[in-house]
């Protein structure tokens, strides 16, 4: 199997829109609507410098993009933290390889978390060195163009002695967080937790609230939203000495503790339970997933839900997700929209083989296995694949990305599952990126539109030093953006309005070896965003063109008062009727141009529409009267038609041509050539009759 795609240029975004002064006096100008996709294949550059940028938390920015932060230590010699927020076309919104979340770097900045405001700002959440080796938790807030909103040093979330460590963080819903952490101030390791609101307040005791203080130590802290403000928390604990178990706390708004004092137990069972992973219910509850050691022999994997009052709602001690022969370890969940969730792991079972493979279950609200027993295969591919990383589907499925060697080097590899279980891109997953030396470390988030976006640690091309990367995969599977992208919306000139010109650059998989697109259609909006109303216009056949158009009759000409803009998208559709690629929107309008000026060079537009059926239209500009010729030739070079052989004053025309040879008859669909000959001046460009 080849496991590179042919590389294409990205898709570009432009736009163009024609602006007019007057009834009878235009100009235009040139916007970039918006700015040029960035998408690149095998990834795009987060943060690449000398050292390492690592260690990287990825959350949904709420639309369609992402917010990452990551340590990294460029400025040297300590390690700091960064941030960045991409559309979903991505773009870097903030300053190029990230912004610092505090102007102060003396000592280490480490274990970072981020979560979204609902602003298009996130809230940064991070270990900070205060002596050497002795750690606290701050935070800093930024919005939505990646400024600093709290001091320059961020704010203090937990100052007490001792080590807090490892935050973890949710949104409280009210432009605030809810951050939990790994506490030593008592001698052993305990669980804390602080809310701290949009002002950088914190809410909650100085310091932060005991979540658990038992005997022993507790770590491997996670969280979820309660969905009430508040947090639940669970936590691998050692207060049995003997092995270690899975608790979980709820803490409510205000910073009260709803549970039992120190946690409720989520499993006590025999053997080590832990490293938890933990999601929401959608009902107020959570569902939480771990490593379990009670077969002795090796690792297996199970799951228990519980419900806002702290209730077990599953089989005492959990479920089995899966209890295959040899091990199975890092779980990780996501709901699965119904009150479920679905779990992928590292497989060992194919011990012949001596190495992991990537498995997945999906449960349903009650916790009743709903796919195979012992776990859909995901991948089990030749090497290690391990250690998976998820994003929800939109239809009760996932998108799983791992780890994976199977020619040598570790690359990203991932796969989408539906809710049924079935694999929906190719046989042992797609390449996210596998260029050469290694890319580890993967997270993703869901995109909003079936897909996903990835990151990693890439140590492309010099080995040690590690960088990040991220990118987008469609719902098909194809990386970036393949949609069209709205070249110009520019008014048809001197036609007395009325009337524009959409142009697109065609879908990157309209074309060979791919070949999915099997028509654009265009719609249109007169209102503009947010209000967008979209109206279906017409279809344009697609025939792997590099570039297509299509002419709208407006709804009236610009004036003065009102530019009447019109605003237009691009959907190339598939084969498939739910598979299709929509373009981001741009906009334009006509212009009455009355008594044109005489053209300053010698000109042909492109034809349009193209591709045409029955009629296309071909616009010039003639500036040294002579002899003109336009002709039409067929793809062998046979003259087809001759629109004009006549003389010509220096001026602008346009010429239609129906779609007949000489003799008047209709000719068939395929490809033709028009060339414009003056006396001065040569072109010849092509056009597509589709019958």
């Amino acid at each position: 199997m080849n496991n590179k795609r042919d590389i294409k240029e990205a898709g570009k975004m432009r736009g163009r829109v024609i602006l007019a002064a007057a009834l009878c006096l235009t100009f235009v100008a040139a916007i970039v609507l918006p700015a040029e996709a960035q998408w690149i294949e095998d990834g795009t550059i987060v943060a690449a410098y000398d050292g390492y940028q690592g260690e990287q938390h990825m959350v949904p920015d709420g639309n369609g993009g992402a917010f990452l932060a990551w340590t990294d230590d460029r400025p040297g010699p300590a390690d700091a933290v960064f941030a960045q927020r991409f559309d979903a076309y991505g773009n870097a919104l903030w300053a190029a390889g990230g912004v610092p979340v505090t102007m102060t770097i003396s000592y280490n900045q480490q274990h970072t978390n981020i979560v979204p405001v609902g602003d298009g700002g996130a809230i940064v959440v991070y270990a900070h060195e205060y002596s050497a080796g002795n750690y606290n938790i701050r935070a800093q807030r930024l919005d939505a163009e990646g400024n600093m909103l709290w001091t320059v040093i961020g704010i203090s979330i937990v100052a007490a002695v001792g080590d807090q460590t490892y935050p973890v963080a949710v949104p409280d819903d009210e432009g605030g967080a809810v951050i939990a952490w790994r506490d030593d101030r008592m001698g052993n390791r305990d669980v804390y937790a602080q809310r701290v609101d949009s002002s950088g307040v914190v809410q909650w005791t100085a310091n932060g609230v005991a979540i658990c203080g038992a005997a022993e130590d507790q770590f491997n802290v996670v969280i979820v939203s309660d969905g009430n403000h508040g947090g639940i928390i669970s936590w691998t604990d050692f207060r049995a000495v003997v092995n270690s178990d899975i608790y979980a706390q709820r803490v409510r708004y205000d910073g009260v503790t709803m549970w039992t004092p120190d946690g409720v137990p989520v499993c006590t069972g025999s053997g080590h339970q832990n490293t938890p992973q933990i999601i929401t219910d959608d009902s107020g509850g959570a569902i939480v997933t771990w490593n379990d050691y009670r077969a002795v022999t090796h690792t297996d994997i199970y799951a228990q839900r519980i419900d806002a009052g702290g209730w077990m709602l599953w089989a005492m001690g959990g479920v089995a997700v899966c209890v295959e022969a040899s091990d199975q370890g890092s779980p990780q969940l996501v709901p699965d929209g119904s009150g479920g969730a679905v779990i992928a792991w590292h497989d060992f079972r194919a011990v012949m083989f001596a190495h992991w493979n990537i498995y997945a279950q999906r449960l349903d609200l009650n916790g009743a296995a709903q796919w195979t027993s012992g776990g859909v295969v995901i991948c089990d591919a030749l090497g290690d694949q391990e250690y998976p990383a998820m994003a929800p589907s939109t239809d009760g499925g996932a998108i799983i990305a791992w780890e994976d060697d199977r020619y040598g080097n570790y690359d990203v590899y991932a796969q989408k599952v539906d809710g049924s279980g079935n694999l929906l891109w190719e046989t042992y997953g797609i390449p996210v990126s596998d260029v050469s030396d290694m890319q580890v470390n993967v997270r993703l988030v869901e995109d909003e539109e079936g897909g996903a976006i990835f990151s990693w640690m890439d140590n492309r091309p010099i080995e040690y030093n590690w960088d990040l990367y991220a990118l987008r995969m469609d719902s098909e599977g194809y990386w970036g953006y393949p949609s069209a992208y709205i070249t110009s919306v520019e008014d048809v000139p001197y036609d007395e309005g009325l009337q524009v010109t959409v142009t697109w650059d065609a879908a990157r998989i309209d074309d060979y070896p791919y070949a999915a697109v099997t028509e654009y259609d265009v719609y249109r909006s007169i209102l503009s965003y947010p209000d967008y109303t979209w109206t279906l216009l017409g279809t344009v056949e697609a025939f792997q063109l590099a570039s297509y158009s299509y002419t709208d009759v407006t709804t009236a000409d610009s004036n003065l008062v009102d530019p009447n803009y019109h605003h237009y998208r691009i959907v190339a559709r598939s084969s498939a009727p739910a598979v299709f690629w929509t373009s981001p929107p741009d906009s334009g309008y006509s212009v009455d141009n009355v008594n044109p000026p005489p053209p300053v060079s010698s000109w042909v537009d492109q034809n349009y529409p193209n591709p045409f059926n029955p009629t296309t239209t071909i616009q010039f500009g003639i500036r040294v009267a002579g002899r003109v010729t336009l002709r039409i030739y067929d793809a062998g070079g046979r003259l087809v038609a001759e629109l004009i052989n006549e003389h010509r004053v220096a001026d602008r025309y346009e010429e239609v041509w129906d779609g007949r040879d000489r003799r008047g008859n209709p000719v068939a669909s395929g490809v033709y050539f028009y060339s414009l000959t003056t006396v001065e001046f040569e072109e010849t460009k092509k056009m597509l009759l589709l019958r």
